[in-house]
């Protein structure tokens, strides 16, 4: 038989895991785990969500990341002591040889295998799963708790939805380290003030703006002084991912967790310039763009735009 175990970080001890990844990075082998396992009907084994974040605590972050009360185990998948002995007694191959060797050489196999999906493409992280939206969002509602899940009944119509990656990622030294696509550095508010006037301009009236960050109110000061702009969070990692999934448009950090939204959501989505790692939408009329903080949305993109606030 063929097994499958999504190992979300080297140090999984199987009841727990040591891990510096935020959620998004965590939910991509995750995800390439969920649409191989029913592709190709693998047994699927549950992944190991409970880690410890050492940098989260001494940098005192509010969020700690530890992820032990986010997910539920699914009926289908192996847990617990049955958990345990497979990871230390199956044979283990990484996710790259089965694709080789069972599914393109279509080979039968006559002992129990773990297939073994870890990691991510830092380039191209949702090639695998791009497709796969709509059942990759369902699975994922099945294991989140219901405590998590009020975001996605909040209605976000005629607003726009801005998320502020701050934490862990560093201040560039210039923007053009941004536009160079260089990964893990804060986007200038300016930036993000910026989007949201022309949205404004474009409609002529001051419409909701909603904040989901993980910085302090004084970091965000640029914007939350904007009228009718508020910070927002449901409470977790999770539920706010779900809810920015339900965004009406999302101007996005350079983060896999604002891919992760768009992703699910299929919502137009405002990047800054370098910082689309990969096109998400292949729905033509869906808008995906791009821009530094020195051009101006299109007048095309504008008018899409304006068409979901007024």
């Amino acid at each position: 038989m063929l097994y499958s175990y999504a190992q979300l970080s080297p140090n999984d001890f199987g009841l727990f895991r040591l891990s510096s990844l935020g959620l998004g990075n965590l939910l991509l082998p995750w995800a390439r785990f969920i649409v191989t396992s029913q592709k190709y009907n693998l047994q699927p084994i549950c992944p190991t969500w409970n880690q410890v974040r050492i940098g989260a605590i001494l940098r005192g972050e509010t969020d700690k990341k530890f992820y032990h009360d986010l997910f539920r185990r699914p009926p289908n998948q192996m847990g617990c002591l049955k958990k345990l002995y497979l990871l230390n007694s199956l044979k283990k191959i990484p996710e790259s040889e089965f694709q080789e060797t069972y599914v393109k050489d279509k080979r039968s196999s006559d002992e129990d295998i773990l297939v073994i999906f870890e990691g991510m493409d830092i380039h191209n992280p949702f090639s695998a799963i791009l497709a796969d939206h709509q059942l990759v969002f369902d699975e994922l509602l099945k294991i989140t708790r219901n405590q998590h899940k009020k975001g996605i009944e909040y209605c976000f119509a005629h607003s726009i939805s801005i998320h502020v990656r701050l934490g862990d990622f560093s201040i560039p030294k210039n923007q053009e380290v941004l536009k160079s696509g260089a990964q893990n550095y804060r986007i200038p508010l300016s930036w993000y003030v910026h989007q949201v006037k022309q949205l404004r301009q474009e409609v002529n009236r001051d419409v909701p703006v909603y904040i989901f960050s993980d910085g302090r109110d004084d970091e965000l000061s640029e914007l939350l002084s904007l009228p009718n702009c508020q910070r927002i969070s449901f409470g977790s990692s999770i539920a706010d991912m779900l809810a920015l999934s339900k965004a009406n448009i999302l101007i996005a950090s350079g983060s896999t967790f604002s891919m992760w939204a768009s992703y699910l959501g299929r919502m137009p989505v405002i990047w800054y310039k370098g910082q689309l790692r990969q096109k998400l939408y292949y729905e033509n009329d869906l808008v995906e763009v791009e821009y530094d903080d020195s051009s101006d949305l299109s007048d095309q993109v504008l008018k899409k735009l304006a068409a979901r606030l007024v």
